[in-house]
């Protein structure tokens, strides 16, 4: 959902321009891997800062919590004192001076400033996912999504044997995301792919459209537009000779989890859905409840959440009111100038995503849960603070229940976060640190449960 990983309200893009440099002799010392932290508030993000000093200084960034692809600097320059690397695309710049064996300085971006040290060499990153070789089948795929004219890249993961296999369909959570989910240094679609797999289940997990191989513009994109992307790999699952037409599921994190009734509630071929951290509560309010509990879990004083659920349904109002980019950035600016509205932290994030955050804002889930005949497991983390357990889950069993659908388990996990780790606050500054990407108790609830629900229907 939005303040997440990777998610459209909460995180800072670290997109970067081509690289410029000047070279100076005295660069040398720079030469090599750097990281550190950032701390934003409640999150913190990994950094590894790579310097070239050979033929000009040059720097490229990779911010592994979000995704492990190098990104270069719009310019690097080091005056032998102060190391400078100025990130044009997203405003952002980085001034750093050698302290020792450091680099000490402050990352500047959108009128905010952190404190950032970087240490010399490369960044340990724990193993916690499956590697290969793997007792199963990968096959690239591309699904076309005709309607929209775009086409789909992905991963179908098959076990041994000719089949036909149940399979299922994995929906990410906002944001533009890959095919593996990636979040904070995490990959939680590869970890539950490799689990499915290994239980029977054919398994297809796809990037957004416009993200890594696949076409489209996701900036543009709906929360039904990324149900029609969904809609149209249920299809392609559906004709693959390997797989049981009539054993084919959807699996959904997050948004993901709003996006599968969706789908659910008009096509009587969905076999099962799995909502992990999936809403019950429309969007404007679960903006609101996921707010309070990260407020109330970082100690937040009363009059101060008070104060910012305030901003937040003026900052809504707004939005609503407006048809067009230009429109909202005009209205923000004028509250702000007239001292009526703050700046609002995330609201370079929220230009860039306008038409998906409209329609998230009034997209209700219970509409499309009364109209769930399929059976359903709905999983939240007991210290979930995006997608907050007490708010949502009776919404959810309520709308179930209207539906008469009597084949349904919705279950809060105890000590679990958003991404179903073992956590403490279940704040974001929790999600990279932690070793598991998706805990074991999880892990075994969802496959026994889709592996229940999909055993070979007797002939006939």
């Amino acid at each position: 959902m939005p303040q997440a990983h990777r998610v459209r309200l909460l995180m800072i893009a670290l997109a970067l321009g081509a690289g410029l440099a000047a070279q100076t002799p005295s660069a040398a010392p720079l030469q090599g891997p750097w990281h550190g932290t950032l701390a934003l508030g409640v999150m913190q993000l990994r950094l590894v800062i790579d310097l070239e000093t050979r033929g000009g200084l040059h720097a490229k960034l990779q911010s592994p919590d979000q995704s492990p692809a190098w990104l270069p600097a719009a310019a690097a320059i080091w005056d032998g004192a102060t190391l400078t690397l100025r990130f044009d695309s997203i405003g952002g710049t980085l001034r750093a001076t050698m302290q020792g064996n450091q680099l000490q300085g402050t990352w500047l971006q959108s009128g905010q400033s952190f404190p950032l040290t970087l240490e010399p060499g490369p960044l340990r990153i724990v193993l916690r996912e499956p590697l290969a070789p793997f007792p199963y089948r990968q096959v690239s795929v591309t699904v076309p999504n005709r309607a929209a004219k775009i086409a789909l890249a992905g991963t179908l993961t098959l076990p041994p044997g000719a089949g036909p296999f149940p399979a299922v369909l994995l929906i990410p959570g906002s944001g533009p995301m890959d095919r593996d989910a990636t979040v904070f240094g995490h990959h939680p679609f590869l970890v539950l792919a490799d689990a499915l797999t290994r239980r029977g289940l054919a398994v297809l997990r796809l990037d957004d459209r416009g993200v890594g191989r696949s076409t489209g513009n996701f900036s543009a994109a709906t929360a039904f537009d990324l149900a029609q992307d969904a809609d149209s790999a249920f299809d392609y699952l559906k004709q693959r000779p390997e797989i049981d037409p009539r054993r084919v599921g959807l699996l959904g994190h997050s948004e993901g989890g709003m996006l599968a009734p969706v789908i659910a509630s008009r096509r009587p071929d969905v076999a099962f859905i799995v909502l992990l951290a999936g809403p019950g509560e429309p969007g404007d309010a679960l903006l609101l409840s996921q707010a309070k509990a990260m407020n109330v879990a970082a100690g937040v004083p009363a009059d101060a959440q008070e104060a910012n659920a305030r901003v937040q349904r003026a900052v809504f109002a707004i939005v609503r009111s407006v048809q067009t980019t230009a429109e909202l950035q005009t209205r923000l600016q004028q509250e702000q100038a007239a001292g009526r509205l703050p700046k609002v932290p995330w609201q370079r994030l929220m230009l860039g995503s306008l038409p998906w955050f409209r329609s998230f804002l009034d997209f209700d889930p219970q509409v499309y849960l009364r109209r769930v005949s399929c059976p359903v497991l709905a999983l939240i983390g007991a210290r979930d603070t995006q997608v907050p357990a007490e708010e949502n889950l009776p919404l959810i069993r309520a709308a179930l229940q209207q539906a008469g659908n009597r084949d349904v388990q919705v279950t809060e996990l105890p000590g679990l976060n958003h991404l179903f780790q073992t956590a403490v606050t279940g704040l974001p500054a929790e999600y990279a640190p932690s070793p598991e990407t998706i805990a074991p108790v999880a892990l075994k609830l969802i496959g026994d449960w889709v592996a229940a629900h999909t055993r070979p229907r007797p002939a006939g």
